[in-house]
This record gives structure tokens, C-alpha cells and sequence, in this order.
């Protein structure tokens, strides 16, 4: 889309009125308006211990 046919966002005067707009309105057509964002993501793995019963178990392995 051109600079020239790009949309301007209006003001909003919380986060939950920005939500509530876009809920509405496609976010690609105002994307010359938008700040471009940056932010660090640290992902870590989670375990879980859980029983399983001994015949399910091997079972389970088996299709690995």
C-alpha cells in the first residue's frame, strides 16, 4: 500500500479500545501508522512427572 493511501489510526485512550478496534479492522491496512516493535522471547522447556502404568508405558515407547 502507498504512503499516500495509507489509513491514520485514531487516538484511543487505553489498550482496550486499540484491541476493540482492531477487532473490527484489519491491522494490514494501518501498518505505515504502527511502530515497529522489538522484544526478546526466552522459551524454556517444561517437564511434567506423571505415572503411567507400566503396559502403556512400554507401549508408548515402542512407537518412538
Amino acid at each position: 500500500m502507498s504512503e499516500s493511501n495509507a489509513k491514520t489510526l485514531p487516538q484511543f485512550n487505553s489498550n482496550e479500545e486499540r484491541v476493540e478496534f482492531f477487532e473490527t479492522h484489519d491491522m494490514g491496512e494501518y501498518d505505515s501508522a504502527l511502530q515497529e516493535a522489538s522484544f526478546d522471547v526466552d522459551i524454556k522447556r517444561k517437564y511434567y512427572l506423571v505415572s503411567v502404568d507400566g503396559s502403556l508405558m512400554n507401549q508408548l515407547l515402542a512407537r518412538l
